[in-house]
């Protein structure tokens, strides 16, 4: 007997099947395509996944699961009214499943129908109470419409369902950090860094808030750091730090130089 396959070649076998072979697949298993689709997505073939889905809707058309994964498979080629009609045609067959809501409204929000997208946030919430991406997709298009009291209460409840989510708090802080709320600002933008930290721009705000509460030797640092951390394309950011390490710089010397007046009279 030959060596037992590993999972990925089975799944090899599956997507490129031998000239002659029967692809592994029972033609009338629509679970199979749906499988099959999936591992397609999953290594980026999604002309081929879309294919897949489809072969499992022809042979269920009530698969409602795999309207979804069609869906998602649209989003990801930009085809964003694909994916509407798809994730649509499943919440048709399954009304109370929350994230077939969520994932259309995120596509309304590429679409700029707003307002559907709330609405959709809306029901998957209602399905899902402790669903945090809701809260903080919904928070994200509050603030653009300038409602940072509703977006501000969406992020503080994305928090509260999932405590590590970083980008709620880098979100929150931004809101706090425009309304000139420093300290929750800067407790947030460190928040976000200790969960994940690649959020650069957490760095670079810091520096912003504690040039702004006075805390020089640490608006430094945080600027220093996004310098280390940003990469070679944010060039203009980059630049901006340095301008503002030299003005902290300039600043301190004069407060200095002050003081020691102060001392001599």
């Amino acid at each position: 007997m030959g060596e037992e396959k590993s999972e990925n070649e089975k799944i090899d076998a599956m997507i490129f099947p031998e000239p002659g072979e029967a692809n592994g697949l029972n033609p009338g298993d629509a679970q199979a395509y749906l499988s099959r689709g999936l591992a397609n997505a999953e290594k980026g073939f999604l002309e081929q996944a879309i294919s897949d889905y489809t072969r499992a809707i022809q042979l269920n058309p009530s698969y409602s699961i795999a309207y979804f994964y069609r869906g998602n498979a649209y989003f990801e080629m930009g085809l964003f009214s694909q994916a509407i009609a798809d994730y649509s045609k499943a919440i048709e067959l399954a009304p109370n499943i929350y994230f077939f809501y969520l994932n259309r409204a995120i596509a309304y929000g590429q679409k700029a129908l707003y307002d559907k997208a709330i609405d959709d946030y809306n029901k998957a919430i209602e399905l899902n109470p402790k669903c945090s991406k809701a809260y903080l997709y919904r928070g994200e298009l509050y603030e653009e419409r300038g409602l940072h009291n509703q977006a501000l209460n969406d992020y503080c409840r994305a928090i509260e369902t999932e405590p590590d989510n970083a980008e709620a708090y880098f979100r929150r802080g931004l809101i706090y950090h425009r309304q000139g709320q420093y300290r929750q600002a800067i407790a947030d933008y460190r928040k976000s860094i200790d969960i994940d930290s690649a959020y650069i721009y957490a760095y670079y705000n810091l520096g912003v808030c504690y040039e702004a509460t006075d805390q020089w030797q640490e608006a430094i640092e945080a600027y220093n750091e996004f310098i280390k951390r940003a990469p070679e394309e944010e060039g203009e950011w980059i630049a901006r730090a340095k301008d503002r390490i030299r003005e902290i710089e300039r600043i301190r010397l004069e407060e200095y130089w002050d003081e020691e007046e102060e001392e001599e009279w």
